[in-house]
């Protein structure tokens, strides 16, 4: 029994056996360490006061990504009842959701999100977000607090492309970890915009597809690293899917959209609705994609884009040509991914 006791502690000490708040966990040791050392990133850790989900009854990890339009309390072309509406909105969306962890583009105001968040989602969520100087938009996070997990948040603002810095709006990866080693990277992302005449879009298609091969080639560095978590995107690529953009070959290549890993077929792929020179057009501008070389890791049980609902109840579907963009409280739509969560951390 004495040699019993010594082997476990021994094992334990090395990080081969741990325990968390519901069950005894059999982990592969492995050493590791996240491949960036840039200086800035976060930590988060559920408060020991916070009930936590037991491990063993969780089935299902939500996971989403939602473009806010620039989300603020103050705003030079709504009124004050109008940013109250439209804040009412999102956060009602993303209520209704249920998200386990959340990644949001166009947070002009992170102070601003972290209010309404407590107040219109009572409290269940933790905001998390790196500030970009000089960027009048951020990417943020939210996480559900009652999580068994850790998070640490890595900005790769600095990370270059050649001589040039290739995110203009940063490309923050949340490490999602249980038991202190990850079970997920969620990558958040911002592409570049189309803006102006073919010229400087051409342009700007360029910079889309260098920040794709930025993408993978971090995608590469982590799972050299670390290989036993799946790499996942997710955000606004500002350029539409559904037209086969040469920009995203590359992306194709080595990740898949979850919409094609999906057990059940989404009835729409629409996530954007714009107004330009007086002509509406849709598209899939946002996605989640897991990498080719997670595939094995993951099972996904549902992906689907978020309806809004206009004043009567009625679902707002961006395929029908009379909704318009007046109708939403942003211009984008939110994708949800749901992953089977057991699969996830079975190694």
């Amino acid at each position: 029994m004495a040699y019993v006791k010594f082997y476990l502690v021994l094992i334990y000490s090395l990080g081969v056996l741990s325990f968390d708040n519901s069950c005894f966990s059999l982990f592969k040791y492995k050493e590791y360490k996240f491949p960036y050392s840039y200086s800035n990133i976060i930590k988060y850790k559920p408060k020991s006061s916070i009930k936590l989900r037991s491990v063993n009854e969780i089935q299902d990890f939500k996971i989403g990504t939602y473009n806010l339009e620039n989300f603020s309390g103050q705003s030079i072309t709504l009124n004050k009842s109008e940013i109250r509406t439209k804040t009412r909105k999102i956060m009602q969306s993303i209520s209704e959701s249920n998200l386990d962890v959340l990644v949001m583009q166009e947070v002009l105001d992170p102070q601003y999100l972290k209010k309404v968040v407590k107040e219109y989602l009572n409290d269940s969520y933790k905001v998390l977000y790196i500030e970009n100087a000089g960027v009048s938009d951020n990417i943020a996070f939210i996480v559900k607090k009652d999580l068994p997990f850790t998070f640490d948040l890595h900005s790769l603002k600095d990370y270059k492309f050649g001589d040039r810095v290739a995110f203009n709006k940063d490309f923050p990866i949340l490490e999602i970890k249980l038991n202190e080693r990850p079970i997920m990277f969620y990558g958040g992302l911002h592409l570049k915009s189309k803006f102006g005449g073919s010229a400087r879009n051409n342009f700007y298609g360029q910079v889309r597809e260098n920040q794709v091969k930025s993408i993978l080639n971090i995608k590469q560095k982590i799972e050299k690293n670390y290989s036993d978590a799946p790499f996942v995107i997710g955000g606004d690529f500002n350029s539409n899917f559904l037209d086969n953009p040469s920009e995203f070959n590359l992306l194709k290549k080595f990740m898949t959209d979850s919409f094609d890993l999906s057990a059940k077929k989404a009835p729409s792929r629409l996530t954007n609705i714009t107004n330009y020179k007086k002509k509406r057009i849709t598209g899939q501008l946002d996605g989640i994609f897991v990498s080719n070389n997670s595939l094995s890791k993951v099972s996904v049980k549902d992906t689907r884009v978020y309806q809004y609902t206009n004043n009567k109840g009625y679902l707002i579907k961006l395929e029908d040509p009379r909704s318009t963009r007046d109708m939403m409280p942003s211009d984008h739509s939110m994708v949800i991914s749901t992953f089977d969560f057991q699969s996830l951390i079975k190694r």
